[in-house]
């Protein structure tokens, strides 16, 4: 333990501001300063939450009713998590499915933060937000209620209104349920990434459960006006849309512009497909967020679902002129060998993913 260390002694939390011979000092999360004697700190069990480096893991548990759609729930905690100004975009932030409660599904939202100190505002920042926007994308919290079933409800009910008949009874507990909220169409227009990852070609007929994969191992990358994202003949490790902002698509060798892409577009997924090098370079043209999955990311999601794999293979073999583009490109940098050459585009991208991504 040293100075700066942010740690936790028996329920107290707080940054070591000194070390002395006899006691340390540390400032608590309320901006107090406590004397610990250094006997208590030697014989009692110390959570260094800094010993290997200084971010400092939140975990903030939901619970859910369990009518909810559990890929509308993950991509709105993960948006309040990277729109929170004290979370990190790196480590991402995760989202767990904990368990199944008695009638709710219980989720686990991890985010990590460089400022100890206000872990507790952070969190109470988080859960303002998670009962904000889940309100407003109509997801419920579970209700602890408790039904009654009377064997004659019609005998306790003609104490109050001798009209009212069991037969009012069942209408009514009827037209309560068909008043329940309904998550289909309703869902993909709350969900905007999903809705806009539907909207790739290579991921349009992936089920909730896959999509919900590819924006768990995605994650956000934010980028200033004129930021480069990359440059051309960079590695293909990643593939990218645009969450909002714009960004242009120019060749810097040769000071040719290609494009501007703007929210919802998305590019790169060839190159990281097909372990290809960039033929152009990305840079923003005003301050853009972009959402992004590497190659880490993608192999995780090919591994646990290799069928994705051949769906990919099939759209990315409709673009016939563009695969061969791509495979003039390898040539002329010496990354195809002859085997290869031989091949038909569809035994080509099917060996390029697996010898990229071991599927």
């Amino acid at each position: 333990m040293k100075v700066g260390d942010f740690v936790e002694l028996e329920g107290l939390m707080g940054i070591v501001k000194k070390i002395s011979i006899r006691s340390t000092i540390l400032q608590t999360t309320e901006d107090s300063s406590v004397i610990v004697p250094n006997s208590n700190m030697i014989s009692n069990k110390i959570v260094n939450w800094s010993y290997e480096n200084s971010l400092l893991c939140l975990r903030v548990p939901v619970e859910v009713a369990e009518n909810s759609n559990p890929l509308l729930v993950t991509e709105t905690l993960l948006n309040i998590a990277y729109a929170e100004a004290g979370v990190l975009y790196e480590p991402n932030p995760k989202v767990l499915f904990v368990e199944f409660g008695d009638d709710s599904f219980k989720f686990e939202l991890l985010v990590w933060t460089d400022r100890p100190i206000e872990r507790e505002v952070i969190k109470s920042s988080l859960n303002f937000a998670i009962e904000y926007n889940f309100r407003q994308h109509k997801i419920d919290f579970p209700f602890n209620n408790r039904e009654i079933y009377l064997k004659n409800p019609e005998v306790l009910l003609s104490m109050f209104n001798p009209k009212e008949t069991a037969i009012d009874i069942r209408k009514t507990s009827s037209e309560k349920k068909q008043k329940m909220p309904i998550f289909g169409e309703e869902m993909k227009k709350l969900s905007s990434l999903s809705c806009l990852l539907r909207e790739v070609e290579y991921f349009e007929n992936l089920t909730d459960l896959e999509l919900r994969q590819l924006i768990e191992v995605g994650y956000r990358k934010r980028l200033r006006s004129q930021e480069y994202l990359f440059h051309e003949n960079d590695p293909g490790d990643a593939f990218y849309m645009i969450l909002s902002g714009s960004v242009e698509v120019f060749v810097q060798a040769i000071d040719k512009h290609l494009n501007n892409l703007g929210t919802g577009q998305f590019f790169g997924e060839l190159s990281l497909m097909l372990g290809i090098p960039r033929t152009a370079s990305v840079r923003a043209l005003e301050e853009t967020i972009l959402f992004a999955i590497n190659k880490e990311g993608f192999q995780k999601v090919l591994t646990e679902r290799p069928d994705l794999s051949e769906q990919i293979i099939k759209e990315i073999v409709k673009h016939k002129e563009e695969l061969s583009e791509r495979q003039q490109l390898l040539r002329e940098m010496e990354l195809v060998d002859a085997a290869e050459e031989e091949e038909n585009p569809v035994e080509w991208v099917r060996k390029r993913l697996k010898n990229l991504f071991s599927v």
